[in-house]
């Protein structure tokens, strides 16, 4: 895995390309910000960095609109519960039952650079160097991906309050207006500028 798009129009993106999966898409708002703002979504649209900069900049729009309660904003990243390239509603399902549930949600592991990497420890990483974590991950995308999707919400929340309780930095975690009809944070692609930051309790 390697960082792909270095600097390009303010973008980093983190890729496996082997694999064709997304794991971190960073973009930096102001080098004299303070804030670090983590989101955490349900998969990547796309590896190009045009299409991920016209794909999450409502999402970025929305969040530098909101810099009296989360600060003025260093960086935003994005990272994914499926690490998986989202082209269509059906692809999580297809990908769960043709390479498995750790490469689905990017925890099969592989060396890079003498590196061990897998999509947890990106994740957890990413949380303890934020300052602001944004749920926006949306409702699972069919009934059969349900059961992982529940499973991965399980065991990441659960690590999610063991950081928030052992980081010297106080952490918040939010959502942005209201949970949906099924009680999960909406995706980012749903936000608008009147909806209200709520703070989620874990």
């Amino acid at each position: 895995m390697q960082k792909y798009c270095k600097n390009q129009n303010n973008i980093n993106i983190l890729l496996d390309h082997e694999s064709g999966r997304g794991f971190k898409v960073t973009f930096t708002i102001n080098e004299e910000g303070e804030s670090n703002i983590l989101v955490i979504t349900r998969a990547p649209k796309s590896h190009n960095a045009e299409d991920l900069k016209k794909e999450l900049n409502k999402a970025i729009k929305y969040l530098t609109n909101n810099e009296d309660e989360l600060g003025i904003i260093k960086e935003i990243s994005f990272v994914f519960l499926f690490p998986v390239i989202e082209y269509s509603k059906d692809v999580l399902e297809e990908v769960y039952n043709t390479k498995g549930e750790l490469f689905l949600c990017g925890n099969d592991g592989f060396i890079e650079n003498g590196e061990y990497l897998k999509n947890d420890l990106i994740i957890f990483e990413s949380l303890i160097n934020s300052s602001h974590i944004i749920f926006a991950w949306g409702e699972p995308t069919s009934k059969d991906i349900r059961k992982v999707y529940e499973s991965r919400l399980h065991y990441l929340l659960k690590g999610f309050k063991v950081v928030k309780n052992n980081c010297f930095d106080l952490k918040k975690f939010y959502y942005v207006g209201t949970l949906t009809n099924q009680g999960y944070p909406r995706n980012y692609s749903s936000w608008s500028k009147n909806l209200q930051l709520n703070e989620f309790e874990i």
